[in-house]
Order: structure tokens, then C-alpha cells, then sequence
């Protein structure tokens, strides 16, 4: 049992023994602060705009309820493609980077047929 129960127990009796109007009129000299102070965690959010709300909450509480990609947004960039399957990873690569590793015929397989006529004509220039 602190002083701060005390004061508090204190003050509710005061108040008990007020009428409305002295209650309102105590209630009104006090700052916001002041009149939040003995509420429960859910009644002093009551009226704050979302992000306020989320203020004091642990990470993983905050993230709670959002959607995917708001979730990822904070993330850096190699922690969001984490589980992505391959073929998403893949897509995500700029193209020279997509073919590195791969074997000729491989690299030639996804090109469509005006790519192919480009590549072999520059393969032309390089042997002329």
C-alpha cells in the first residue's frame, strides 16, 4: 500500500461526497494528464488518434492486425523476401541478375523470339 493509493483512495471519497456539479467543475481544473492518471490502460486510449495509441505498446503489439504489406514496410529489404518462394524471388532480380548461375540454354529459355533475334545479332557484330 503506497501513498499514491492513499491519495488516490483519499481523493475518491472526496469526490464520492461531491455533487455532479462540484465533480465537473473539480474534473474541468484538472489537466488531461491529471484526469487520465486513474483510468485503466482502455479508457485513457478512448479519443487518441491511432498512432498515439499504438505509442507505449510493445513492437509485436503494434504490429497486430495489419496487413502484409504494412507489415513488410519496416522491414529491411533482405528480411522482407524472406519465405517468398523462388519463383518470387526470382521475378523481384533485375534480368542480368536472374540468368547468373544459370546454364546457356537456360538463360536462353524465357526470351521471346524478338529477344532471341536481337541476341543473335549482336553475337553476329561481335564475330564480324
Amino acid at each position: 500500500y503506497t501513498m499514491a493509493d492513499f491519495m488516490r483512495e483519499s481523493l475518491e471519497h472526496i469526490m464520492d461526497d461531491m455533487t455532479d456539479d462540484q465533480r465537473q467543475a473539480f474534473l474541468e481544473r484538472m489537466s488531461p494528464e491529471e484526469r487520465l492518471r486513474g483510468l485503466p490502460p482502455e479508457e485513457r486510449l478512448r479519443g487518441l488518434p491511432p498512432e498515439e495509441r499504438l505509442r507505449g505498446l510493445p513492437p509485436e503489439e503494434r504490429l497486430r492486425g495489419l496487413p502484409p504489406e504494412e507489415l513488410l514496410r519496416g522491414l529491411p529489404p533482405e528480411e522482407r523476401l524472406r519465405g517468398l518462394p523462388p519463383e518470387e524471388l526470382l521475378r523481384r532480380l533485375p534480368p542480368e541478375e536472374r540468368l547468373r548461375g544459370l546454364a546457356p540454354e537456360e538463360r536462353l529459355r524465357g526470351l521471346s523470339a524478338e529477344e532471341l533475334r536481337r541476341l543473335k545479332d549482336l553475337l553476329r557484330q561481335q564475330e564480324g
